[in-house]
């Protein structure tokens, strides 16, 4: 036997395990970093977080939370004083943490609410001008009416005209949100329409309606979706600012524009009042922004 096969290390059963557990780890750690580096850590923070708001705001009335709208001590406490009541209470004595609550339930019903109203009808018009040359300035000249209105100024002149409340705020948000999904789908329905599948559909006797439903409209909504995402972003936006006003949700229902108005006047003294839902909005509004980038990356390659 020579030297180097004497010096040669030899293995026993029982290490061969543990090898293969190596192996395995490395396998994991570097799956888990291409997982990483192909999301970007902020889509990775978005999701969470957005998961978090959705999470919370769904199972509000199941989480031990006091109520939103009762006064839980006569005036306010200032945060971390109690385990129950870490965020403390508002100048009326009612709990930050339940309203913050409550408020994601309010802000983000109005908001999806409202970006689905837009996509649905913003769709249909934008199809519709895409498809019927006759239609296509009607529709055209509809959305430049309503893009020559700044959006706050046309919502607050809406809610003043019916009163604060949620309904004139959806109805605002909605017609705010209605010329980027009218354009986006027209855009998308005249780049799709003459496409060998779509030709061959109406060269086989398909109807318009199904051409339309059936090959038009699964290219079409792609890039849509990934863009509501972002339209839902602007939206929570604009309904802070109305609440904020004082022209959205009506109080004493939470709302995080709303927990801003009624912080403002004592700023000075409780800053947290205002910082803590604008730090929330914040975070939501980046997170849906996020999202809405990454969906549309990922969607840009269907249609070209």
């Amino acid at each position: 036997m020579t030297e180097a096969t004497a010096a040669k290390p030899t293995y026993g059963a029982a290490d061969q395990p543990r090898e293969g557990e190596d192996r395995e780890m490395h396998a994991d750690a570097a799956a888990r970093l291409a997982w990483t580096s192909r999301w970007g850590w902020a889509t990775v923070f978005a999701l969470s977080w957005v998961g978090f708001v959705l999470l919370c705001a769904i199972f509000a009335d199941l989480l031990p939370l006091a109520d939103p709208n009762v006064n839980l001590t006569p005036t306010k406490t200032p945060p971390f004083r109690s385990w129950t009541e870490f965020l403390g209470t508002d100048q009326l004595g009612r709990s930050v943490v339940a309203r913050l609550v409550f408020g994601a339930r309010v802000s983000l019903a109005v908001g999806v609410l409202s970006a689905t109203l837009g996509m649905v009808i913003g769709v249909a018009l934008g199809m519709f001008a895409g498809t019927r040359r006759i239609a296509d300035s009607a529709i055209g000249l509809f959305t430049d009416t309503l893009l020559a209105f700044p959006g706050i100024v046309f919502i607050l002149a809406l809610g003043a005209a019916m009163g604060p409340g949620l309904r004139p705020l959806i109805i605002g948000l909605t017609l705010f949100s209605l010329p980027p999904f009218v354009r986006l789908a027209r855009a998308n329905t005249i780049l799709v329409k003459h496409r060998e599948y779509v030709e061959a559909a109406r060269l086989l006797g398909a109807s318009t309606l199904r051409v339309i439903v059936k090959e038009i409209l699964p290219a079409v909504i792609r890039p849509v979706l990934a863009y509501t995402v972002v339209v839902l972003a602007g939206l929570m936006v604009a309904e802070a600012s109305v609440s904020f006003l004082g022209l959205g949700v009506v109080p004493p229902t939470a709302s995080w524009g709303g927990m801003v108005n009624a912080g403002q006047a004592q700023l000075g003294t409780s800053p947290e009042l205002v910082l803590i839902p604008s730090v929330v909005l914040f975070l939501t509004v980046f997170s849906f922004g996020t999202i809405g980038r990454w969906l549309r990356q990922m969607t840009s390659a269907t249609i070209g």
